[in-house]
């Protein structure tokens, strides 16, 4: 296992190198092959693989083995990507091997006849590489000037005499013979590796192939040389003809290359199983569900995407780059999942990092979805290859990425949506910090959360804070329930969302402790938000959720609810929780009926004995409407009630507030908040309401100052209503 603190370079592998792949195995068997003294007369052999195959990989375990040998050959290691200027390549291909050869004599301890031979041939190759290299420069002087094949021939005719002037009195031919004598007598082969061929522009590629057609034949020197084939022949062709043409490339490299030995390909499953054992080493899943679905996520992802050793260490490092910053904020499958798809499906990636920043917002409840059908037409236009709909992999899609579902059939087919909000999915997400959490998905893109969330070292402080059950946390969630960020969301609701992540793993003293909490706190929360009960239903639903977490398998549930309905201070919390469990929702709090109803009349008794301090808690009426509706007919607290209400200055704080008007837009995209008071009187149970309302204000001068602003808000409300219905 590699040491997951430490980074590929995406370096080949030297000879000590961990080899996953087999490679090893290759390598012995190539450097075989090239001790052969059959290759005496001089070879050409052309190692191809695709781009990230381990090719260099493969040279450098090669040369390992050669070193490695009883006689190790004379080798020389050419990179010419290094190399700045064409017209240095040859020049530098022979200071590479003079060097070798030097090193060599030194290294051997060569005397005698054996020293001068390795001297002559040293001397010889020195005159003949400069030469070729002062010919490649008056070549590429020839190029600039004379742009085609028939003036260049007879430039080279014409400066002839000039090169023999500057490199002496022997011809090249000459020269290239003692090269050959000398190098005849040699006892060791000479080996000549060339790598990365295919990184070259397609003037550099023909400059080395020219060299290895000049010096390709010497005697006793074997040329291995690096490439992807498909690359070099559409360089030639382009170097050649203008463009890329397959069938030029291919016959150059014919005459060039005598034999080839290819890269095979790695088996899909060796790769995998590479890239798992590493990620496993890297992020040390702790439970047996995680390692299942990692290796899920490798199997049925990694085989379409890692291909080649590259795409392997180029997603680790990619891994291990954001690992250290996020490890406890990210689901590691997910993580894994989007750093494949990141290395070889970027528009999904795009598209998945566009998606989740709406869905997020969705989930908060400040932006609404307008646009799921087309937001998952553009999805399938990407993924169809790779997800086709109704399958497992499309299936393991929708777990990964929320909200995708079916949406109405038209024409006879069923098509599909997204941004659809399930909010117990979203607590599990939350919970298990997957990619689709609208708190936690922000991880897996930025190294952290934007400004719209609070720093994780914040969050981790908080957690702490609950587990040791300290009032540092009623501190911290009394000031988050006044704090906003830039959207104008407020930090109370981010903070119980990364809360709930821990509420299954507290005990029940710790438990209850953070429903007390929750209970008297979160109407400082529902306060502080603009339009508390339409746009800030978060600051309901969140804590509704924790509370839901808290008490779902909590063998004293009913004893917690009837003390916390009973004494807690958020009122209007109290009330919404009570109207989640009448409609139908108190089997999701494992609640018996009894229970239940036994709640919502605790609720209402407490409300029918409030009195005037009802206007101290937010959205009074929402409250009432809440004990009202739930409040058994013919009872003591029914008619408490209804006689609060029946006092025509109750009457106006009820109605008369922002939060009772709903919203409606137009096709005309006009906005208006009507106030229906004939849907007041059918929630209320009270016909009457709508004369005594229209009377009120109509006698508006009877009531005092500070009820003004209330039937200011009834009359705009009643304003809005005729104008929406025009």
């Amino acid at each position: 296992m590699s040491d997951d603190r430490n980074f590929d370079a995406d370096r080949p592998l030297g000879p000590d190198g961990v080899d996953y792949l087999g490679t090893d195995d290759l390598a012995l068997r190539l450097s075989t092959i090239l001790r052969d003294r059959s290759l005496k007369d001089g070879f050409v052999i052309g190692i191809e693989g695709r781009w990230g195959a381990g090719k260099s990989t493969l040279i450098k375990k090669t040369i390992g083995h050669l070193n490695a040998s009883e006689k190790p050959p004379i080798i020389v290691q050419f990179n010419p990507w290094l190399v700045g200027d064409k017209r240095d390549l040859i020049a530098e291909f022979f200071v590479g091997l003079d060097e070798a050869l030097s090193q060599y004599a030194l290294k051997s301890g060569l005397k005698g006849k054996t020293k001068k031979t390795v001297e002559s041939a040293t001397e010889a190759l020195k005159k003949y590489s400069k030469h070729l290299a002062t010919g490649a420069q008056f070549l590429s002087a020839a190029s600039v000037i004379i742009p085609n094949l028939q003036p260049i021939a007879k430039f080279l005719d014409e400066t002839a005499s000039v090169l023999d002037g500057a490199i002496g009195t022997k011809s090249l031919h000459e020269q290239k013979s003692e090269i050959e004598a000398a190098l005849r007598d040699f006892k060791d082969p000479i080996i000549v590796f060339i790598d990365d061929t295919e990184r070259l522009d397609p003037p550099e590629i023909m400059e080395i192939l020219r060299l290895l057609r000049a010096v390709g034949d010497l005697p006793n020197i074997i040329y291995v040389v690096c490439y992807d084939r498909k690359a070099l022949v559409r360089s030639i062709g382009i170097a050649l003809a203008g463009n890329g043409h397959d069938e030029t490339g291919e016959a150059y490299i014919e005459k060039i290359v005598q034999a080839t030995v290819t890269i095979p390909r790695p088996e899909d499953f060796a790769l995998r199983r590479w890239f798992l054992r590493e990620v496993q080493s890297i992020c040390s899943p702790q439970t047996s569900e995680i390692n299942e679905r990692l290796q899920e996520i490798v199997d049925s992802e990694g085989g379409g995407i890692l291909e080649t050793p590259r795409d392997v260490i180029r997603t680790l490092n990619s891994i291990k780059l954001v690992w250290p910053v996020i490890h406890d904020f990210v689901d590691i499958p997910d993580l894994v999942w989007l750093h494949l798809i990141k290395l070889k499906r970027p528009k999904l990636y795009d598209w998945v990092e566009n998606y989740l920043n709406g869905f997020a917002e969705v989930a908060r409840g400040t932006a609404s979805a307008s646009d799921g059908i087309a937001q998952a037409n553009s999805l399938f236009e990407i993924i169809t290859q790779d997800y086709p709909p109704n399958s497992i992999r499309f299936f393991r899609l929708q777990e990964i990425i929320p909200g995708i579902g079916r949406t109405h059939i038209e024409n006879g087919e069923q098509g599909w949506t997204v941004f659809d909000v399930n909010r117990n999915n979203i607590d599990e997400l939350t919970q298990n910090r997957r990619l689709g959490s609208p708190h936690y998905y922000r991880y897996y893109f930025a190294l952290g959360q934007n400004s719209g969330f609070i720093p994780g070292a914040d969050l981790n402080k908080a957690k702490s804070e609950v587990i040791s059950k300290s009032s540092e946390f009623v501190d911290r969630l009394r000031v988050s329930s006044k704090q906003r960020f830039a959207d104008g969301e407020l930090h109370f609701t981010v903070l119980l969302d990364c809360i709930r992540s821990i509420v299954p793993k507290l005990s029940q003293e710790q438990s209850k402790f953070l429903l007390q909490v929750i209970a008297d706190n979160t109407d400082l929360a529902v306060r502080n938000t603009v339009d508390p009960f339409f746009n800030g239903r978060r600051s309901l639903f969140v804590p509704l959720g924790i509370l839901k977490e808290i008490v779902v398998h909590e063998p004293n549930r009913a004893i917690w609810l009837t003390d916390i309905v009973d004494t807690a201070q958020s009122l209007c919390f109290l009330a919404f929780f009570i109207r989640y469990i009448s409609n139908n929702h108190s089997y999701e709090f494992n609640l018996s009926d009894d229970t239940a109803a036994d709640l919502t009349q605790r609720l209402s008794r407490r409300v029918s004995t409030l009195g005037e301090s009802l206007w101290d808690h937010p959205n009074p009426e929402f409250v009432f409407r809440v004990a009202l509706q739930n409040a058994t007919q013919e009872t003591e607290t029914r008619s408490r009630l209804e006689a609060f209400y029946s006092d025509d200055s109750n009457l106006i704080r009820l109605i008369g507030h922002e939060d009772v008007k709903g919203q409606v837009v137009t096709s005309k995209r006009e906005k208006f908040r009507p106030l229906i008071l004939k849907s007041i009187a059918e929630i209320w149970g009270d016909e009457e309401i709508p004369k005594r309302v229209l009377s009120i204000v109509k006698n508006r001068d009877k009531f005092p100052a500070e009820l003004q602003p209330h039937i200011d808000i009834i009359v705009s409300g009643l304003a809005d209503a005729d104008a929406a219905n025009r």
